[in-house]
């Protein structure tokens, strides 16, 4: 029934790029004709429903192939089909076109979020959509500020950045491969990373953020308790031993034997009285996964720290929205990028393809004298 098929059939009625990790059983077949096996999860579509969906059987074939092969699927042989499967067709919107914003740079005051920006997939759009929406409203309310996610603070950012600075092939997908400093964007740390935000948007009550900051000092405050105290041999070596961890001959910190990947913060503090002051359990709960991942992957996270120094140093300076790249002397393919890709900050520019890394301390120095006033547009 291949033959059938709007993407593969005679007529090809569909030419667009698909997702490339959600194929259809007719990618399948073309791509994979060696496999003789296809994986269908069936997963219910809520606790009180009747309607399941066979994970693994997305296809543009006609209705009555779809029955036949959801009915040669075993325990499915008297399903019905509630709602058949599709393939659509549809345009979006080049991403380059877009400011971190998602603001669009040839209609001022218009956001695009969603699949219309060349990405696919249900978090993918949330993110863009919560960004979209507070600079959409920022700007109805005539107010300068801008809400835009680094690439180290939001696997958001990682995306935006990703869209607007290299524009998509193909339907766009998050992985966590994709960012680079992704030891810092983790679940545990997300409220430390974002709480300001929410906050300052009014996202967040009072109450909620003075926890997030309460629990991150007290991780602070903790963490150098560790450093200072000292526990002797006879008192920690039983739990060194049940964690199959090599006994003490002398005494040591309590933060350098938390470094020791097979210990345990909560079985050290059963035989070591640390008194904190928090009746909340959640939340020691959470500051104690917080400590032991800090002191743990100390060395990691220092290291990725100084590469986003580097990296802010450069997404610190702003570029003045009338900069004349006619001035630069750098190459002309470099200029026409920058003209056309319009980045609002030095780091942007830097991430651009085409743009040389020689081409960027250039481009600072041209940038400042800009600021100062040094600078006149070329005629």
């Amino acid at each position: 029934n291949l033959h059938r098929s709007p993407m593969y059939g005679e007529c090809k009625l569909i030419s667009g790029v698909g997702v490339r990790y959600c194929p259809s059983i007719e990618d399948k077949i073309v791509k994979f004709p060696e496999k003789e096996r296809h994986h269908v999860f069936v997963e219910p579509e809520g606790r009180n429903t009747i309607e399941f969906y066979p994970n693994g059987t997305s296809t543009s074939l006609p209705f009555d192939v779809q029955e036949k092969i959801i009915h040669s699927i075993p325990g499915l042989e008297n399903a019905k089909i509630i709602r058949p499967a599709y393939a659509i067709e549809y345009d979006f919107v080049d991403p380059t076109h877009l400011y971190p914003t998602l603001e669009t740079k040839i209609i001022q005051g218009l956001f695009n979020a969603g699949q219309i920006n060349g990405t696919t997939g249900y978090e993918e759009a949330a993110g863009q959509g919560i960004v979209a929406g507070i600079n959409a409203a920022l700007y109805s309310l005539g107010k300068d500020e801008r809400f835009i996610l680094g690439r180290d603070e939001a696997y958001i950012g990682v995306m935006i950045d990703d869209l607007v600075n290299r524009g998509v092939r193909e339907p766009y997908r998050l992985f966590t491969s994709r960012a680079e400093y992704r030891l810092l964007l983790r679940y545990d740390n997300a409220d430390y990373r974002l709480a300001k935000y929410g906050y300052r948007f009014g996202l967040l009550t009072r109450e909620q953020y003075e926890r997030v900051k309460r629990k991150y000092e007290t991780v602070k405050v903790f963490i150098e308790k560790l450093r200072e105290v000292k526990v002797k041999p006879e008192i920690i070596n039983p739990v060194l031993e049940k964690a199959n961890s090599t006994p003490l001959r002398e005494s040591k910190t309590v933060y350098e034997i938390l470094k020791r990947p097979e210990v345990k913060l909560q079985e050290m503090l059963r035989v070591i009285p640390f008194e904190l002051d928090i009746e909340d359990r959640k939340l020691l709960e959470e500051i104690l996964e917080e400590v032991e991942i800090e002191v743990k992957y100390e060395g990691y996270i220092k290291r990725q720290l100084e590469e986003v120094k580097r990296f802010r140093k450069l997404e610190n300076v702003k570029i003045p929205p009338d900069f004349d790249y006619d001035i630069v002397p750098i190459s002309t393919e470099e200029k026409q990028k920058l003209k056309e890709m319009k980045p609002l900050t030095l780091g942007q520019a830097a991430r651009l393809e085409g743009i040389r890394p020689a081409s960027i301390p250039i481009l600072a120095i041209y940038i400042e004298k800009w600021k100062k006033g040094e600078l006149k547009r070329e005629s």
